[in-house]
């Protein structure tokens, strides 16, 4: 999963290249790094399933660098081996199916109350809107394009579209 925007990946990889250096001095094996980057990723999806959104985030972020760190040591420390290259791509699928697996355990446990889901669905049920309150994705009728989805919070109240479901600021 591609986590660094293009433009931001050079000076991402170029600030990890004194760390890499740093290990590969060490002697630490790529392996163990992509064993560290998937426990991180672990730790990512169980932050999801519990409902800790912006931990969740904050360490799948981190196990982006230890997926550019194990690639940079294997190549700088002259490591790379096939055995390795399937380690790392399994270990990255299984990351990402544990992700996916975290963020639905979220929201088949309340993460998104059923009420929210059908307020917004059944606002226009002529245009089909993206739930995140601020425009019409598509559909045959946009005629209320700005239009913002309302969702209802669970103490019976209206709030404000994408705060309280973990999206915003508290």
């Amino acid at each position: 999963m591609k986590l660094i925007p293009p433009w931001l990946q050079r000076p991402f990889e170029g600030a990890l290249s004194p760390l890499a250096s740093g290990l590969i001095k060490t002697g630490i094996h790529p392996n163990t790094l992509t064993t560290l980057g998937f426990t991180v990723v672990a730790l990512s999806a169980v932050a999801f399933g519990v409902g800790f959104v912006r931990v969740g985030g904050f360490f799948l972020l981190l196990s982006g660098a230890f997926d550019v760190l194990d690639g940079k040591v294997a190549r700088g420390g002259g490591l790379m081996s096939r055995f390795g290259a399937f380690y790392d791509s399994t270990l990255d699928r299984v990351g990402d199916g544990a992700i996916f697996a975290g963020i639905g355990l979220y929201f088949m446990t309340g993460g998104l109350s059923d009420e929210f889901v059908f307020r917004c669905w059944t606002l226009r049920p002529h245009a089909t809107w993206n739930c995140v309150g601020t425009r019409c994705t598509f559909g045959a009728d946009c005629r209320a394009a700005y239009q913002p989805c309302i969702p209802v919070n669970p103490g019976g109240g209206v709030g404000e579209a994408g705060t309280e479901h973990g999206a915003g600021p508290r």
